[in-house]
């Protein structure tokens, strides 16, 4: 099959070699697997598709580490890169400085800390390489990247990829930067550092929020002219709160009288049944950890097989962030209780003046007034004692949750494919042969011409009878 192609001359043409493959009978996975052997034997002949400064001199390297100072930003004051590979005593190791890196002003998410990624790790990935791409200057910490390096298919075609070192349950990710002009720097040094590392197709950032670092990486890659995508994942409402001088009822701007009226009937009707109390723990106790376990299971996760307490992964996940948060004074499990019976409950967050819900649960027994609304409720009217500044939801938009505010902020997955052919074709056939099918769909879809109206033989007359 290979020789029967011209493959320089096919290079440049990635959407027509795959249709070749693909539409000579060839099986699907076959076919992928050809068009990788094509584009890599064409990419050892192919220089001018290198990146600009040429192939990093790895050198010998201890624990799989290389260092390499980017020439553009070369100087006394200039970041250092260091890629290291290994497992999650990576993280061990650097957690402490990792910690302080956070505490600077650009990073205000508790999901990029090092004791999330490593909670990751032990549970759902413990065989996983990770590489991590850390930046200095002068040997102070600057800049942290955690990925997985793995083999994959995409759309059907083999790839080597480095993505996110989180999943679903980790919330968001982003690489955690220091601030100002160096923090910028150093992140420009972590993808240079990416750019020359050998050996991937593709850079997936699942789990990216709007305003991370992880947007400027993302700039820079598409400065270097390699191929950069982004696609929404979805938007979650946060609630703005207002400072010490707000009033209560500046939660709801725009919001309709009647969402408030609602709560207070609700608020009234669930009183009525016994005492109402909101109790908050900042410590990670077993049985408050269960009790919101056997709340979640007991409802509508329970019979999907979602719940936390149905799988052991998703178990030790939860309880080793609940004890990381608990010793570093961010966690807050808050639960609204009638006649000391839970009837809804956040697994929470309250981290740098925002409260964050990454789970929450309610005992459908009591659907009907409200729970989870109440409880968010609750924490509202304490939000000064607290010193919250913001409510963030952080899942996707939700009706319930958009009755507290309008304000929404994304989440979404960036991809950087390389640049070499083989990256230009995968970026092809991920992104610019879907496009291009949907808009020779909707070209079809524009010329067929509406179906002739039907004409009622029925007399007009008779319509006030049937609205009768």
């Amino acid at each position: 099959m290979l020789q029967m192609l011209d493959l320089p001359q096919h290079v440049g043409e990635l959407p027509r070699l795959a249709l070749i493959l693909f539409g000579s009978g060839l099986a699907y996975r076959q076919a992928a697997s050809l068009l990788r052997f094509a584009f890599e034997r064409k990419s050892d002949l192919d220089t001018s598709a290198r990146p600009p400064d040429g192939p990093a001199s790895w050198g010998p390297t201890k624990q799989g580490t290389a260092v390499v100072d980017p020439p553009e930003i070369a100087g006394p004051q200039a970041p250092l890169a260091e890629v290291q590979t290994g497992g999650v005593e990576l993280i061990d190791a650097l957690a402490e400085e990792w910690r302080g890196l956070c505490e600077e002003e650009p990073n205000d998410q508790p999901f990029c800390r090092p004791e999330w990624v490593g909670a990751y790790l032990r549970a759902f990935a413990p065989r996983a390489k990770l590489v991590l791409i850390t930046a200095r200057v002068d040997g102070r910490l600057r800049a942290v990247l955690p990925l997985i390096e793995e083999r994959g298919f995409l759309c059907g075609l083999p790839v080597r990829k480095l993505r996110s070192a989180a999943n679903v349950h980790c919330v968001r990710f982003d690489m955690v930067r220091g601030a100002g002009a160096e923090g910028e720097a150093a992140v420009l040094a972590v993808w240079r550092r990416l750019r020359d590392l050998p050996g991937w197709d593709l850079i997936d950032l699942p789990y990216a929020y709007e305003g991370g670092t992880l947007e400027q990486l993302l700039r820079a890659a598409r400065e270097d002219e390699y191929l950069v995508e982004s696609v929404q994942s979805w938007r979650s409402v946060y609630v703005p709160l207002p400072g010490e001088n707000g009033a209560p009822q500046n939660w709801f701007p725009g919001r309709k009288a009647d969402f408030r009226a609602k709560l207070q009937r609700r608020r009234r009707k669930l009183q009525a049944l016994g005492p109402l109390a909101l109790r908050s723990f900042v410590r990670a106790h077993p049985e408050v950890l269960q009790r919101f376990y056997d709340l979640e299971a007991s409802g509508w996760k329970g019979r999907r097989g979602t719940a936390i307490a149905q799988d052991p992964q998703r178990r030790q996940f939860y309880d080793e962030v609940a004890a990381a948060a608990s010793r570093f004074g961010y966690l807050s499990l808050d639960s609204l209780e009638l006649n000391s019976e839970v009837v809804s409950a956040h697994f929470g967050l309250r981290y740098r003046g925002r409260y964050f819900l990454p789970k929450a649960a309610y005992n459908e027994e009591f659907r009907g007034f409200g729970p989870g609304l109440l409880l968010v409720q609750a924490i509202l009217l304490e939000h000064q004692a607290r010193q919250l500044r913001e409510f963030d939801f952080t899942g996707p938009w939700a009706p319930d949750e958009a009755q507290w505010a309008n304000e929404t902020r994304g989440c979404f997955e960036g991809y950087i494919f390389s640049g070499r052919g083989y990256g230009a074709l995968l970026h092809a056939v991920r992104f610019k042969l879907r496009r291009a099918i949907k808009a020779l769909m909707r070209l079809k879809q524009s010329k067929i011409p509406a179906p002739p109206q039907r004409i009622s033989q029925r007399d007009p007359s008779s319509a006030a009878a049937d609205e009768g």
